[in-house]
């Protein structure tokens, strides 16, 4: 009877301690099943993003050649006084010079400066430009314009050699090669000593020496 009775209680230990054991197989699965699921997550990433950056490597995307076609600026002020305020128009002609890839570029901040002070801050919509597509007096929205804005000029003066400007266009560019993974950039673009010679007479200005094209800068 006592050999009967240890055995009986013998195996009901056990039988509790393989039913208390279950949950925590489970628990530990279940961890390894996701600590795997994330490693292979983070893997795929690593991956993507590598081939990713060999990939934009090989293309070595250009920027966009921005140029000043033309910078007129208009006013009628009283004779051999300072320019108070006048109107300016910018045109630029921009181009992309990439085989493989279309540009969108938006978010831009155009700044006009005379010396060292900034006379006019603007915004401009987005661009769009195909493979290779170049500026054309056909489509406007490859030629974008800043019609009729206001400059405060401080201390400028006719002169027949004309007035120097610098113009800056900030903007972010995205590169499209295919629908995924774009390649974004923040650009700068510079254009300097931009000289506006005046006819008093008239009182208008007109860029010298014609068509002028601008140095670009990833930021």
């Amino acid at each position: 009877m006592s050999s009967t009775a240890n055995s009986s209680l013998t195996f009901s230990i056990t039988s509790q301690n393989t039913h208390a054991l279950q949950p925590n197989n489970n628990i530990s699965r279940n961890s390894l099943l996701v600590r795997r699921l994330i490693l292979s997550i983070l893997s795929l990433f690593a991956i993507i993003s590598l081939l990713n950056f060999i990939v934009w490597r090989i293309i070595h995307p250009l920027p966009p050649v921005f140029e000043v076609d033309s910078f007129c600026i208009s006013t009628t002020p009283p004779k051999h006084s300072p320019l108070t305020s006048t109107a300016y128009d910018i045109q630029f002609g921009i181009t992309n010079p990439n085989k493989k890839l279309s540009v969108l570029m938006d978010k831009f901040e155009i700044l006009v400066f005379h010396g060292k002070n900034m006379i006019s801050r603007e915004r401009m919509g987005p661009v769009y430009l195909k493979k290779m597509s170049k500026k054309s007096s056909n489509i406007p929205r490859d030629l974008p314009h800043l019609h009729g804005k206001m400059l405060k000029f401080k201390s400028i003066r006719w002169s027949k050699r004309g007035v120097t400007f610098d113009v800056k266009v900030k903007f972010q560019v995205r590169y499209l090669a295919w629908s995924w993974l774009p390649k974004r950039a923040d650009m700068e673009i510079s254009c300097r000593d931009l000289s506006v010679r005046f006819l008093s007479a008239q009182g208008k200005g007109a860029l010298m020496g014609g068509r002028r094209e601008c140095s670009a800068h990833f930021q």
